[in-house]
């Protein structure tokens, strides 16, 4: 019997070996068939020292797992579950898409407004401005990055901007307040 469970023990490293199966549940696998065969916690620790040496899980991960499939139904998995984190939202390109619009249609929008308008979350609007390369400059949104040409037409448009805002209201430079610091 111990030379079957010894060879046992050989083949499932050599097949995790060949798999790339990873250690861990490797032994988990080995863990699972020796509860089947109804060994004790202490026994199968001393089969997977004597198998893995210093590779093999400790005693409490191994009475860990000895409990689950001693006391599961014989569907507890051995393999690693995959945990990649949140699930990708499908409506996430959307959503960009549509912040973008918002922004290229009026760029004085503030995140919040953006959040009301969309539905989405204050960070969640935040993140997509990160993303698009958007940062709030005089109460417009713009690119971070401008080019030249770029460059010439916000100066072009923040003095037109301000030209109908001085039509609109001609005593609207002596309504500003500057302050010194000193």
């Amino acid at each position: 019997m111990v030379i079957f469970l010894s060879i046992l023990l050989v083949l499932a490293q050599v097949v995790g070996n060949l798999w790339n199966m990873p250690r861990d549940a490797e032994q988990r696998a080995v863990i699972k068939f020796l509860v089947a065969q109804g060994h004790t916690q202490v026994q199968v620790y001393r089969q997977l020292q004597t198998v893995y040496g210093e590779e093999t899980m400790s005693r409490t991960q191994t009475r860990h797992w000895w409990l689950k499939f001693k006391e599961g139904d014989g569907l507890t998995p051995t393999a690693d579950v995959a945990h990649p984190g949140c699930p990708k939202d499908p409506r996430r390109q959307q959503l960009v898409n549509k912040v973008q619009e918002m922004i290229t249609a009026d760029a004085r929008l503030t995140i919040r407004q953006l959040s009301r308008r969309t539905g989405a979350g204050f960070g969640t609007v935040q993140r997509i401005l990160k993303e698009l390369n958007m940062s709030k400059i005089a109460a417009k949104f713009v690119p971070k990055l401008l080019t030249p040409e770029q460059q010439q037409q916000q100066r072009l448009e923040a003095g037109r901007m301000n030209l109908a805002l001085l039509e609109e209201d001609p005593l609207l430079l002596s309504k500003i307040v500057t302050g010194d610091e000193s």
